[in-house]
């Protein structure tokens, strides 16, 4: 038992942190280019390695701001993790021009109909933008194809100021969800005006 004991220590011995390691290579190479590199990791590890245990002293002291936070967090991630992009946003709008077809035009929801057709029109013409926020993601319409040359698509004092794109949004991703599209399409199979022609 007591030679296990001494074999232990002997490797605890051989055994460095990172810290120590850097250490012990920055004063070996003092003055080369490894010193400099090393002590500069030395360095990074410290200061990283003081804030985790700062971190991990206040967030013991106040575990109902810690959760807070880390509840905070993790909501972020999650939404930035389900963020819609272009490429669904077209996915959906096929599946839906292909339910839409199934339907009959008399009960077909004209405001949805209208909808559809309207975004492959600005498909066609090639403005449809997106842009992402990080947690949501925009469908935005500009004013020329990418691939137009004219002075007007190309200047940047011409281009679509931010104050504008309330009136040039197309549709709001959110949650894995295009939520504009979803709300338009929800009762895509009902036609309102057919009820009223009926009373």
């Amino acid at each position: 038992m007591a030679i296990a004991r001494g074999a232990a220590s002997k490797f605890k011995a051989v055994l460095k942190t990172p810290g120590e390691y850097l250490v012990s290579l920055s004063e070996k190479y003092n003055g080369t280019i490894i010193g400099k590199w090393a002590l500069y990791w030395k360095n990074l590890y410290l200061d990283y390695k003081e804030v985790a245990v700062e971190t991990y002293s206040k967030s013991k002291k106040k575990p109902k701001k810690t959760l807070a936070i880390f509840t905070g967090v993790g909501l972020l991630g999650y939404c930035a993790s389900t963020t819609p992009d272009e490429l669904k946003y077209r996915d959906q709008l096929l599946i839906y021009s292909n339910d839409m077809t199934l339907v009959g035009e008399p009960i077909r929801n004209p405001r949805a109909s209208r909808y559809l057709d309207q975004v492959e029109k600005y498909y066609d013409v090639g403005v449809v933008r997106n842009i992402s926020l990080g947690i949501l993601s925009v469908m935005w319409l500009d004013n020329y194809d990418s691939s137009c040359g004219i002075y007007s698509s190309q200047c940047d004092y011409l281009k679509p100021r931010f104050t504008e794109m309330t009136d040039r949004v197309l549709d709001v991703g959110f949650l894995g969800r295009w939520w504009i599209l979803h709300n338009i399409m929800r009762d895509f199979d009902v036609n309102p005006i057919e009820f009223l022609n009926k009373t």
